[in-house]
């Protein structure tokens, strides 16, 4: 009795066994992706201790983080489109979309993803003047980098953000309020600004000064037309042969920690 009930165990592990086997083993033939990752900087720096997460619509399907030569690596299903989001606190918050068609079998896939670091200590390198001429409206060439800045910031609290506002030339003589209260305008764009994009006062410090930055800006002459008929000045027009040089009217400096 003893020796038949020592057999029927044996039978039942053997049966488990070959389940158990039988499933690794169709897992292993499934027809699934092998990513193939590699993170770099544009000038083809290694970047590691990246947080990669990678997500099927909402869902999060993998987190994994870069290794000492910037590479990783993940498991992913077929006939799926995946974002990855990658994030380190030195360098800019970075996604990518992967779609991977349906497999016959199981492929390896290269991704790359380039990851810009931050300007950390150093003046944001805007290409056009922060504000518009004589104004404190926010100039629609900046406002990519803004909302980037921006959304940085949101992703990655440890950044901090100092903000130096200019006015268009140095307070001076009887205009010197006009220049004055224009800068003090624009701190309040700024601040109005990031604060509309849920960035705390805490992560910034805005502040105005009278020194204004040499300008490297070009942009066109503003012309006056004559006066009409009526007396009346018809708008200004941008003059198409002339330019002239324009101050930065804000500087952004970025710090880590």
């Amino acid at each position: 009795m003893y020796h038949r009930r020592t057999v029927i165990r044996l039978v039942i592990a053997l049966f488990a066994v070959l389940i158990i086997a039988g499933g690794a083993s169709a897992q292993i033939n499934k027809a699934v992706a092998l990513i193939k990752g590699e993170i770099h900087s544009p000038d083809g720096g290694i970047v590691k201790d990246v947080v990669i997460q990678i997500y099927k619509g909402s869902e999060k399907v993998n987190n994994t983080k870069s290794t000492i030569e910037g590479k990783f690596q993940a498991v992913l299903q077929p006939n799926a489109t995946y974002r990855f989001i990658c994030s380190n606190p030195n360098y800019y918050y970075m996604e990518q979309e992967l779609n991977i068609p349906s497999l016959e079998k199981y492929q390896e896939i290269p991704v790359s993803i380039t990851m810009r670091k931050l300007e950390v200590g150093m003046p944001f390198p805007f290409k056009a003047p922060v504000f518009e001429p004589r104004s404190a409206s926010i100039s629609k060439d900046v406002m990519v980098d803004l909302d980037g800045i921006s959304a940085q910031m949101k992703r990655n609290n440890k950044i901090s953000l100092s903000v130096t506002v200019y006015p268009d030339e140095m307070p001076s003589g009887k205009k010197a309020s006009v220049q004055t209260d224009l800068a003090n305008s624009r701190k309040s764009a700024l601040s109005a600004y990031f604060l509309s994009k849920g960035i705390t006062t805490s992560s910034m410090s805005i502040s105005t000064s009278n020194a204004v930055p040499t300008g490297i800006f070009e942009r066109a002459a503003v012309a006056e037309d004559p006066k009409n008929a009526k007396g009346k000045k018809k708008k200004k027009q941008p003059a198409a042969a002339k330019t002239m040089k324009a101050p930065q009217t804000a500087v952004l400096i970025m710090s880590v920690g």
